[in-house]
């Protein structure tokens, strides 16, 4: 009986950790919210905005972009004010709906020409194996216009359990690289709860 106390304790210590949210390192926070079942670690020059079910994190700084949309008031093209940013998308896939993250991001890619007046061409996107945390994922690297404006696109895709997670990074193509060591850190620091 006095073996099995100290045991009892031990466990009840171990398991009171389980479930937290990590601590984050130093000039950094913790990105989450109750609704989610995931969490990331970003810089803390970085803001952060949840609404179900998407996580959005954005740079500070923003990039002002000119459209090729004109006003109809002023007869002048639109400007517009673009904060970098890293979406996390996640939602249940039926079992047996993709039987892979590839065959996913294919479908995904047909319904992206239909959004997009131009976007690279399938065969010139590379399709890297990367991790998002602890998970195996596919990482998807495009450019695509979108009301004459060019933006840059970073997609990390991969299933957990029944579900698809979709970490997606915006930028301006000429800015891109700027945001970039700050976003793969945060995908790199993704966890589930």
């Amino acid at each position: 009986m006095k073996k099995i106390i100290p045991l009892l304790l031990a466990s009840l210590f171990i398991l009171a950790g389980c479930g937290a949210d990590p601590e984050a390192g130093e000039g950094k926070k913790i990105a989450t919210a109750d609704h989610l079942g995931y969490y990331l670690e970003y810089p803390e020059s970085w803001m952060f905005d949840t609404s179900e079910p998407v996580l959005t994190l954005t740079a500070a700084k923003g990039i002002v972009v000119t459209t090729d949309i004109t006003d109809p008031n002023e007869g002048e093209l639109i400007g517009s004010y673009l904060r970098p940013n890293l979406t996390v998308t996640s939602f249940a896939l039926g079992t047996g709906t993709y039987p892979t993250v590839k065959s996913f991001w294919d479908d995904m890619y047909v319904r992206y020409q239909a959004m997009f007046t131009e976007i690279d061409d399938k065969a010139d996107i590379p399709e890297k194996a990367v991790t998002a945390g602890k998970y195996e994922a596919l990482e998807y690297i495009f450019t695509a216009k979108l009301a004459g404006v060019e933006y840059k696109y970073l997609q990390t895709v991969f299933f957990a359990h029944s579900d698809v997670y979709i970490l997606t990074y915006t930028c301006t193509a000429a800015a891109f690289d700027d945001y970039l060591v700050d976003v793969r850190e945060m995908i790199g620091s993704f966890g589930l709860k």
